[in-house]
């Protein structure tokens, strides 16, 4: 079974994003399997894809969430 990207939550900056993975993350502690991945800048696009092909929500700015889609 091929895992996929169930949502997208955009925050207008790094701080909020991470706000908003810390909320989700809190929230799903319960759901086994759950995985959310904060996108922020300073980490390698390369690792940024990986994560998103793993993970089931995807926290971060519009600008790091869109990236591995662009190259």
């Amino acid at each position: 079974t091929q895992q996929v990207t169930l949502a997208f939550d955009l925050g207008p900056t790094r701080e909020i994003a991470v706000q908003i993975h810390s909320v989700i993350t809190a929230i799903g502690i319960k759901m086994e399997g759950l995985e959310c991945h904060v996108f922020i800048g300073g980490t390698p696009l390369s690792q940024d894809k990986t994560r998103l092909k793993k993970c089931h929500i995807a926290v971060g700015s519009p600008g790091k969430i869109s990236a591995p889609f662009n190259y």
